[in-house]
C-alpha cells in the first residue's frame, strides 16, 4: 500500500473546500478507473488530506500522483458539491460532536463537514496552492524514524462536558499521542465487548479521539465511565497479547501521517510494540490524570 497525504488546512475556519477537493481529485467517471481506483480510501481530516492506495505498484502511484495534481474544472466543483450536499444529509454524531468541541477550544465560529456556499475560484485557487509536489508526504518514500526513550507525561489541559459527553484534552505530542491511540481501541474493545455479551446491547457508545496540532481529545460517554475506569487487567493482557501477533495493529501508519507533518518524523515499529507491551502501566496512569 502507499499512504499519501497533504496539508489542507481550514479555509475561513471551514474544512468545506479542502473536502471538496478530495472528493473532485478522487472523482472516477470511466468504468475502467472505476475497478482501477474502486478501494481506494481518502478522507479529509482536521488539517490533512489521505489518500490510501490498495497496490506497491510504482505506475499506480505516479498515475494517482498526477491526477490529483490535475487542475480541477467548474463541472466537476458543481457535481461534488452536490454529492457533498446529499453526503451531510445524515446525522453524524461525531461530527456533530467535533464541531461543538472546535468552538469550544478555538473560536466561536469553526464548521466541520457543513455545507458551504460554492466558489469557483476559491476551490481551484485552494487546489492550486496546496496540491503541489512540494507539499506531498508520501509514507513509503519520505518516512523518518525516531527512538525515543518512551515515557508517558499526560499533560490534562481541559476537561468539559458537551450533553452526555465528557471530553478530555491533552496537550499534544507524539509519545501521548500513540499512547492515547492504544487506551482509546483497549476501552473502545472493552466496552464492545460488555456492552454486546453482558447487557444485551448491539449499539453502545465508544470513545472519540481526535488531534490537531496543539490538542488531542478523548471523549467518553458519561453513562459508560464505571467501565471506562474498571477494565479488569486479565482484558488487558488479552488486548496486549493479541495485538502483539497482529503486524498491521503494530505498524499503524494510518497514524504516521499526524508525526510526520507535525514533527516530521514518527516512531519505529519498536517503539509502538513497547507502548503495546506497557499499555497496563499507561491505562492507569491515564485513570489517574483524568478526572470522572
Amino acid at each position: 500500500m502507499y499512504y499519501i497525504y497533504i496539508y489542507t488546512p481550514f479555509y475561513n475556519n471551514w474544512n468545506y473546500i479542502p473536502h471538496l477537493i478530495e472528493h473532485c481529485v478522487t472523482n472516477i467517471k470511466s468504468e475502467k478507473d472505476y475497478f482501477l481506483y474502486n478501494n481506494l480510501k481518502a478522507s479529509c481530516n482536521t488539517f490533512c488530506t489521505y489518500f490510501i492506495l490498495p497496490t506497491k505498484n510504482k505506475k499506480y502511484l505516479n498515475d494517482f500522483i498526477k491526477k490529483i495534481l490535475s487542475p480541477i474544472n467548474n463541472n466537476l466543483i458543481k457535481y461534488e458539491h452536490n454529492v457533498i450536499k446529499d453526503e451531510n444529509k445524515t446525522y453524524n454524531f461525531e461530527i456533530d460532536l467535533v464541531n461543538k468541541i472546535w468552538k469550544k477550544l478555538y473560536w466561536n465560529r469553526v464548521n466541520f463537514n457543513q455545507n458551504w456556499k460554492l466558489s469557483y475560484n476559491k476551490t481551484k485557487d485552494y487546489h492550486k496552492k496546496y496540491y503541489t509536489k512540494e507539499n506531498i508526504i508520501i509514507l513509503e518514500n519520505n518516512i523518518k524514524y525516531f527512538d525515543w526513550e518512551i515515557k508517558t507525561n499526560f499533560k490534562l489541559f481541559n476537561t468539559f462536558k458537551i450533553n452526555k459527553e465528557i471530553v478530555y484534552v491533552f496537550n499534544h505530542n507524539m509519545i501521548d499521542f500513540y499512547i492515547l491511540i492504544q487506551i482509546s481501541d483497549l476501552i473502545n474493545e472493552y466496552i464492545s465487548y460488555k456492552k454486546r455479551y453482558f447487557e444485551e446491547e448491539y449499539y453502545r457508545h465508544e470513545t472519540i479521539f481526535w488531534d490537531y496540532k496543539d490538542y488531542i481529545f478523548l471523549s467518553i460517554n458519561k453513562d459508560s465511565l464505571n467501565l471506562y475506569k474498571n477494565i479488569n487487567e486479565s482484558f488487558i493482557d488479552n488486548f496486549i497479547t493479541y495485538n502483539l501477533k497482529n503486524k498491521d495493529y503494530l505498524n499503524v501508519k494510518y497514524f504516521d501521517w499526524t508525526s510526520m507533518l507535525l514533527y516530521w518524523y514518527t516512531l519505529s515499529n519498536n517503539d509502538k510494540k513497547r507502548i503495546i507491551v506497557n499499555l497496563k502501566e499507561y491505562y492507569l496512569n491515564f485513570i489517574n490524570v483524568i478526572k470522572f
